[in-house]
């Protein structure tokens, strides 16, 4: 019986992980980001940032191409050339596209 009960706070003493083991939170996510308007997509395809961050639209393809959140506070007019801004004052997992060119799209996350 002696054993029997020894082995059970072994067994249970090694599950309990020893508190040593904690994962650490990941950082949070950066206050800024860059998207780059190339030909044909946006790079990157995903992207993540914090509330109330900004996100710059660089685009320096010569191609024309607009920024559309499908919402009108959150759209950039067409432009070939130069950078804009959006500011994201709430989280969620947004996707974004190019009127322009059908399939050119991407996600933002903001958390």
């Amino acid at each position: 019986m002696r054993t029997g009960i020894t082995a059970l706070i072994f067994l249970l003493a090694a599950c309990s992980g020893g508190g040593d083991d904690a994962v650490a939170p990941p950082p949070p996510p950066p206050a800024s980001a860059t998207v780059t308007l190339s030909a044909d997509r946006f790079l990157p395809d995903s992207t993540t940032i914090r509330v109330g961050g900004t996100v710059a639209f660089v685009n320096s393809s010569g191609v024309l191409h607009d920024v559309d959140f499908g919402v009108p506070a959150l759209h950039l007019a067409a432009f070939d050339a130069g950078t804009r801004t959006l500011t994201f004052q709430a989280a969620g997992s947004l996707r974004y596209f190019c009127n322009l060119h059908a399939g050119m799209e991407a996600i933002l996350v903001v958390r």
